[in-house]
């Protein structure tokens, strides 16, 4: 079994590929402590870890928007919980 919550702290969705950022059980005591994981959903509906070349450029976007989540919710006083639709647009659907 592994070590990740039952819900993502939030989800980036660019086409076919999601990157999760879940909070960490590794280190309980951080709450800046995050794990991501990176999926591809199939037309079975599916989600694996295999990726195609031309999910490539699909999962960089949807890492450079889990980036910027991560510095804004380390940089902002709130918790990242109390983030709003002004501050960020967590699951973003990009074609």
């Amino acid at each position: 079994m592994n070590n990740i919550s039952a819900a993502p702290e939030v989800q980036f969705r660019v086409g076919e590929v999601r990157v999760a950022l879940w909070p960490s059980h590794l280190r309980p005591d951080d709450p800046n402590s995050l794990q991501i994981t990176i999926e591809r959903r199939h037309h079975n509906r599916q989600y694996t870890s295999v990726l195609t070349p031309d999910d490539i450029t699909k999962t960089i976007l949807a890492l450079k928007k889990a980036a910027n989540y991560i510095r804004m919710r380390n940089d902002a006083p709130q918790k990242a919980g109390e983030f709003t639709s002004a501050d960020i647009k967590a699951v973003e659907r990009v074609p």
